[in-house]
């Protein structure tokens, strides 16, 4: 079978595959029978993840609702209830910490970016004025190479971004735990 078989099989028998959809299991043991006749051992995961697109930007909406309704109605509980509930809502100190690890490691080519049309995981809340964080290797541009399309194979791979994004994480990761 030719890659572009694969690819209408994909996109013509199995359709549309959202986010943790039937589809989207459908595909991925398509995925892993090809690559069993490849002679590899493919390995399928499960993972947790938003049923939704705006699943994510609702509840933030309602727990932010909810710390201004407890605020209002009053009371010292009530009180501590909305500063606690505007605390899990300001989980963008995260994002400062990314800006301040790019900032003291310029070498690794990190950078924000506002996005235009990519989707990726991020993409969504980053529609609607949230500010994200998503690792990928975007170039100042914009552009993300042979992100998918065709050319988007294994040996395109930049393995100098992978490496930098290891790094990256690193340091986010000691900054977080140092803080």
């Amino acid at each position: 079978m030719a890659a572009i078989d694969h690819i209408a099989f994909l996109a013509d028998e199995i359709g549309p595959r959202g986010s943790t959809s039937e589809a989207e299991a459908e595909a991925a043991k398509f995925a892993a029978k090809v690559l069993a006749r490849c002679d590899l051992e493919p390995e399928v995961n499960g993972f947790k993840s938003a049923r939704s697109n705006w699943h994510p930007y609702a509840l933030f909406s309602a727990i932010m609702l909810l710390a201004l309704a407890l605020f209002l109605i009053g009371g010292r509980i009530a009180s501590m209830l909305a500063l606690t509930f505007g605390a899990i809502s300001l989980a963008s100190a995260l994002l400062d910490f990314a800006d301040a690890v790019a900032t003291d490691n310029r070498e690794l080519g990190a950078h924000r970016h506002k996005f235009a049309g990519a989707f990726t995981e991020g993409a969504i809340g980053g529609k609607h004025g949230m500010r994200v964080l998503t690792f990928i290797a975007v170039r100042p541009d914009g552009s993300i190479p042979n992100w998918h399309r065709p050319s988007d194979l294994l040996e395109r791979i930049d393995e100098s971004a992978i490496a930098r994004c290891d790094v990256f994480l690193r340091e986010l990761l000691l900054r977080i735990d140092n803080a």
